[in-house]
């Protein structure tokens, strides 16, 4: 009886630690295993349908995907060159510190007017100075507070107005062209992020109607996208020292008269820029709500 106890065959741990493998291997590895492959042929199928839909796009032709590598590159270097001018162009549309520090404040429809009345006198009296005539139709372009109302969300936005359309007419007086006949404010367009659809830039455009030289009617036009530390550059005085940086939207020029070959008339559709950071709360002051 003895013997047949020592003769007992018991299992070995790693005899144990075997079968328990192989029951994990059956029972829980193959499941996972069949389901991470039926993963992978959807996975599969979309990518295909998403390689094919892109080789039709007119947005991806001329794309090869072996080539991927390098168009990721040359994708990132577009996006660090566009960053660059970003900032390159948001350095130009700043506004001088005094129309962003009246921007931010309250806002009051009496100081725009009476600033407006000012710029107004002063630019007349340049007129004279620089020997250009200021015809009531472009004077009277310089106010920017006809469009006002109580419902304006920003209201700020109309001293932008004032400092773009005054550093218009005051360009084109030192640039000594022969006249200004006309200027008319024109709507405002906002530019909206592709992201959540705020706007975050602001387009201010006016035109303006004139006659002169051609000489001092493209001296004039060079100078409109320049910052006021490079106006001396076209030959304008370094005085316009607020100048904003203005940009031509459309152009139209024509010869003035037989008997004057060398003067033309222009009619040209400028823009101004502000960021919208910049806008401020435009909130009304206190007792100017009726006005």
């Amino acid at each position: 009886m003895s013997a047949m106890r020592k003769n007992r065959w018991v299992p070995s741990g790693s005899f144990l630690a075997v079968l328990a493998l192989a029951a994990y291997y059956l029972l829980v590895f193959q499941p996972l295993a069949g389901r991470a492959r039926l993963a992978d042929k959807a996975l599969v199928s979309d990518w295909d349908r998403f390689v094919s839909s892109n080789r039709t796009s007119l947005a991806c032709a001329g794309l090869a995907l072996d080539d991927y590598t390098n168009r990721l590159q040359q994708l990132r270097l577009a996006a660090t060159n566009l960053m660059t001018a970003g900032r390159l162009v948001s350095g130009r549309v700043n506004l001088p510190a005094g129309i962003r520090g009246v921007m931010s404040g309250p806002f009051s429809l009496i100081d725009l007017q009476n600033e407006r009345q000012r710029q107004t006198e002063e630019i007349a009296q340049l007129a004279r100075d620089r020997g250009v005539k200021l015809e009531p139709g472009a004077s009277n372009g310089l106010a920017v507070d006809t469009g006002y109302s109580v419902d304006m969300e920003t209201p700020a936005m109309l001293w932008a107005r004032l400092h773009f359309t005054s550093q218009l007419v005051r360009t084109a007086l030192e640039s000594k062209v022969g006249g200004l006949t006309g200027l008319n404010q024109l709507p405002d367009t906002a530019y909206r992020s592709a992201l959540d659809g705020s706007v975050f830039l602001e387009e201010m455009p006016m035109r303006l109607e004139l006659f002169g030289s051609t000489e001092a009617v493209n001296r004039f036009l060079a100078s409109l996208p320049l910052p006021a530390s490079a106006v001396g550059s076209v030959g304008l005085p370094t005085t316009l020292t607020n100048k904003a940086v203005l940009f031509i939207n459309q152009l139209l020029v024509r010869k003035c008269a037989p008997d004057r070959p060398g003067d033309v008339s222009v009619e040209v559709n400028v823009s101004g820029f502000v960021p919208v950071s910049e806008a401020g709360a435009g909130a009304l002051v206190a007792g100017e709500e009726g006005r």
